[in-house]
């Protein structure tokens, strides 16, 4: 993009990787960290994670491992569970070469952690990549607080640099993320027919951009029957073309009435917007 006469650099996209698993995770962690790539782990608690990590981005690189304090695992019992764990002296013998481990007093402190310490050794130009372990760091595994916490920090590590967005990859162990991102589909793709929605994999969801693409999505996803609700309806001219999709008007008999099954109902804030939106389009 060129801009004022003066080429305009175009911040790369972070890809986003979803896993379900451990193993998944370390899988993607082999594929997608690069040799000297300076890497954030939010979630250390097992070592088979950080291990990963400090292989790929070997001497060169550097990793910034980030876990909530801890009581360390007895090795004596349970020893197949505990060998996977962080354990005492980790922080003396454990790839000190190139990584640095800091234990926070909860979830919350992951930004002061990563992005505002002084004696945290770091790239100027900002992470390359962030690895997250939800359950662990958070305590919970909610999609939308996973969510949150990867956009934060890209936003943060935005501004760590030269360039607007370092960070190349985030790779995330969220059982529920990874749920989410089998049912979310790209409506450009749906429209062309390269991804069809598997309904087996529980609601679909289609994202699309701008109203054109919105509308266009409606006959590849509104089914004849089909009982809809359409919130932010505005004007209604969206909820109508909805509710033509959904609509299955036809006579029972002579004598009878016509009856219809499916349609759509617009929800929208104010009363005038709704005022309006029944006077363009009257029952």
């Amino acid at each position: 993009d060129v801009e004022g006469g003066k080429k305009r650099h175009k911040s790369p996209t972070t890809k986003w990787i979803a896993c379900s698993s451990t193993k998944e995770m370390n899988r993607a962690i082999s594929i997608y960290i690069q040799e000297g790539d300076v890497v954030a782990e939010l979630g250390s608690q097992l070592r088979a994670s950080s291990t990963s990590i400090n292989e790929a981005v070997g001497p060169s690189g550097f990793s910034v491992l980030v876990d909530i304090e801890r009581k360390s695992p007895n090795v004596k019992k349970d020893q197949d569970r505990t060998s996977a764990m962080r354990r005492n002296g980790d922080e003396i013998d454990f790839y000190t070469d190139r990584s640095t481990f800091i234990e926070t007093k909860g979830f919350e402190f992951w930004r002061h952690a990563l992005f505002f310490r002084n004696d945290v050794r770091r790239s100027k130009e900002g992470y390359n990549a962030l690895v997250v372990d939800m359950s662990t760091v958070a305590g919970n595994d909610l999609d939308l607080t996973c969510i949150s916490l990867v956009k934060e920090f890209v936003a943060l590590n935005a501004g760590s640099g030269e360039r607007d967005n370092p960070c190349r990859v985030v790779i995330v162990k969220s059982k529920s993320l990874h749920s989410l991102a089998r049912r979310l589909h790209h409506a450009q793709k749906v429209i062309s027919g390269s991804q069809s929605i598997i309904e087996e994999r529980g609601t679909s969801i289609i994202a699309a951009v701008g109203v054109e693409q919105y509308r266009q999505t409606i006959p590849f996803v509104v089914r004849k029957g089909d009982v809809c609700c359409e919130v932010g309806c505005h004007l209604g001219t969206s909820t109508v073309l909805i509710d033509e999709a959904a609509s299955n008007s036809r006579k029972a008999d002579v004598d009878q009435p016509t009856t219809s099954a499916g349609g759509c109902i617009g929800l929208d804030i104010g009363t005038s917007i709704i005022r309006s939106a029944k006077q363009k389009n009257p029952m």
